[in-house]
């Protein structure tokens, strides 16, 4: 019994497969007899706005502004004609015969069929689309860049900080094509920089995105209307170190002994010191910037001395006082000028050679002294040692012209005044001993 059971499940399963697909031919059947219509919907089907052979391209119009780009479309009709019928059968197209301006305009979509198969359109949304026509024109335009969202990183307990210094774009101008309506009025591109991290030397970035302005504001900050000749730019950020450093002179030729202190504290500077940024960490340690050197013999009462300050920066420093020089000036209240006259008699000569003698022509020589007040009031001509040095002497008897050098002594707040080495020449006979001679009656020995 139970056998006989299971052979009819069997045998009624293998029945039932049978007849689904037996009802299903006969339902289609009887679909085709009784309603031999179909429906389809077609979603996201591309609207075309092609302007070929029409007036408006003829005067150079392109669209720079479309509502939609896509339409829902649905369409009835036999069921034999539809039910193979696909989106590529379907020409969707605004008519745009009817564009005479650069203006925007309400266009109607029209459907037709590419593959010739019939149908009838049951509906289509949206039925129009607003599309704006403008002349295109090509610019090419300067590019900038927008380093606002850069940080720089913070010194709260140091006496400098970072800045950044001129930005360089390359290459510094882009070709634009768009709307001449929008382009019109642009004069200037923008690529932006974005950076998460803070900066602490110079770096370089990449940027992608560009932004249209005018003189004023911003124009247009998507790249959708309009098209540049390249898609990226090199940004290069110039980081420095800016602190205000303090101003020094180098002096040369003070006296031996002389109170540096004393002559560099009474120097006036028409600024003590300088806002500068340095292109790298030099600039942290520097206790104070060196701006020239002065000569002591050129230095009188009064005297005014003058520094440019490109050539005292080091090379790539930024002078942000915008300062062009700097004076430096030798006051003329508690300082003193005085002649002081030195005898030819009382120049004395070290480092003579043995086989020579020397003495003065000249009578004596002038010289100028320069210093303290009180100081000069009180020197004469017994505070000054004069001599010549002959270490470098040439060995050759005759008149000379030589240099006398000066010590003043104790007198540690005046200097010489004379920058021209002939100011200090006096005129020196040179003869050679007599003693070292050799005598006419005595035969040399061999």
């Amino acid at each position: 019994m139970m056998k006989k059971l299971k052979e009819m499940r069997v045998d009624n399963w293998q029945d039932n497969v049978i007849s689904f697909f037996l009802a299903i031919l006969i339902w289609a059947g009887i679909s085709v007899y009784i309603d031999p219509n179909l429906e389809r919907r077609f979603v996201d089907i591309p609207v075309e706005v092609n302007m070929d052979g029409t007036y408006a391209q003829s005067i150079n119009l392109d669209i720079s502004k479309q509502s939609t780009d896509t339409v829902t479309l649905v369409i009835s009709g036999e069921r034999a004609e539809l039910k193979n019928i696909t989106e590529e059968d379907l020409h969707v197209y605004a008519d745009t015969k009817g564009v005479m301006l650069a203006k925007g305009y309400e266009l109607p979509v029209n459907v037709e069929s590419r593959s010739g198969k019939e149908f009838t359109i049951e509906s289509l949304t949206p039925s129009t689309i607003n599309v704006t026509f403008d002349k295109i024109i090509t610019k090419e335009l300067p590019v900038e860049a927008d380093i606002q969202n850069l940080r720089l990183q913070s010194t709260p307990d140091e006496d400098y900080n970072y800045i950044t210094g001129d930005v360089k774009v390359v290459p510094d101008t882009v070709t634009v094509t768009g709307p001449e309506t929008i382009l019109n009025s642009v004069t200037r591109t923008v690529a932006k920089v974005d950076y998460s991290e803070t900066l602490s030397e110079s770096h370089e970035f990449t940027a992608d995105h560009l932004l249209l302005y005018n003189e004023n504001s911003l124009v247009l900050d998507t790249n959708k209307q309009v098209a540049f000749n390249r898609g990226s730019f090199s940004v290069s950020v110039p980081v420095y170190v800016h602190r205000r450093v303090p101003l020094d002179v180098n002096i040369v030729n003070a006296p031996e002994g002389f109170d540096l202190e004393y002559f560099t504290g009474m120097l006036g500077f028409s600024a003590d010191s300088l806002d500068i940024a340095a292109p790298d960490d030099s600039i942290k340690m520097m206790e104070k910037l060196t701006i020239g050197t002065i000569n002591m013999r050129a230095v009188d009462v009064g005297s005014v001395f003058e520094f440019s300050t490109e050539n005292f920066l080091p090379e790539g420093y930024l002078d942000l006082s915008n300062l062009d020089t700097i004076t430096v000036t030798c006051p003329t209240e508690g300082i003193s000028r005085k002649p002081i006259v030195v005898k030819g008699k009382d120049i004395q000569f070290i480092n003579k050679p043995r086989d020579f003698e020397f003495e003065s022509i000249s009578s004596g020589i002038t010289i100028y002294l320069v210093g303290d007040t009180k100081q000069i009031d009180e020197i004469n001509s017994s505070h000054v040692l004069a001599n010549v040095d002959l270490i470098n002497f040439d060995m050759q008897e005759g008149e000379h012209r030589m240099t006398v050098d000066f010590i003043i002594d104790p007198y540690k707040r005046v200097w010489f005044n004379a920058e021209d080495e002939k100011a200090r020449r006096i005129y020196v006979s040179v003869v050679r001993s007599s003693e070292n001679e050799p005598s006419a009656d005595v035969m040399p020995t061999e």
